[in-house]
């Protein structure tokens, strides 16, 4: 995903002020074993209006599973059209990305024609190419704590302020470097469906109620990313937080 220079440099601005943590962390760090299973009980800090950080959070949402049905919606449509020129197609496992120069077929078992067949059906239409870019882009504001927010007041939200008592919080960095490569759509259509499928069903009675297709596409997500997260845990009595950290994804309802 393609960042200009002046975004690069307020991440890393950002990224040098959020990184700040007290130098009994950086010591117990040392002593922390990578291989420990996480924690998912997340708790996102956002200093004196939780409110304000909550909505964005919700927002961010919203737009990413809205986007995410708008890019189901013309795949299966471009796929249709696909499977009535060359039905053999259907029989193949295949996923897509999405790449600066358009959507990019990949599959282990396909050869390269069929690919590139493919992979030139789906690049045909435009608004299926710019919702897999905009919702990357979205993942990245999302999940990325490079992306800070700031409030009226100038306080700015992060994922890495503590309190004592408080567990686990995860920092995901450097997505607008992988998210193009890890997100794979048609896989994430399947999670989000069988997903949708439980909650239609857990809910098909409720008074105005509305089946959805592609249920928690936002959150499921996480299972795809390529990030460098950092764990922190509680804060100790004499003041350190253990830290680990590890290159994958996690999959939580709340960061």
């Amino acid at each position: 995903m393609k960042i200009d220079a002046a975004s690069s440099a307020l991440a890393q601005a950002r990224n040098t002020q959020t990184q700040a943590i007290p130098q009994q962390a950086q010591v117990a760090a040392a002593s922390v074993q990578d291989e420990r299973p996480f924690d998912l009980s997340v708790h996102v800090d956002a200093g004196p209006d939780m409110t304000q950080y909550l909505n964005q959070i919700s927002d961010d949402s919203r737009r990413l599973n809205a986007t995410f049905d708008t890019l189901a919606t013309r795949y299966a449509a471009a796929k249709d059209n696909a499977l009535a020129l060359r039905p053999d197609i259907g029989d193949q496992d295949f996923d897509f990305i999405s790449t600066d120069d358009g959507l990019q077929v990949v599959s282990d078992s396909m050869n390269r024609q069929d690919r590139e067949w493919l992979q030139q059906q789906l690049n045909a239409d435009p608004a299926l190419v710019s919702a897999a870019r905009d919702f990357n882009a979205l993942v990245v504001e999302r999940y990325d704590t490079d992306q800070d927010r700031v409030d009226t007041s100038g306080q700015v939200y992060t994922h890495t302020s503590f309190h004592e008592g408080l567990h686990t919080s995860y920092d995901y960095r450097g997505l607008a470097d992988t998210v193009d490569r890890s997100v794979k759509f048609v896989a994430l259509m399947r999670d989000a469906q069988a997903e949708a499928k439980t909650v239609n069903a857990q809910y098909a009675d409720a008074t105005g109620y509305k089946p959805q297709d592609y249920a928690k596409a936002a959150d499921l997500v996480q299972r795809y990313l390529e990030a460098n997260i950092t764990e922190y845990g509680e804060i100790a009595a004499d003041g350190s937080i253990s830290v680990s950290h590890r290159t994958g994804s996690i999959v939580s309802d709340w960061l």
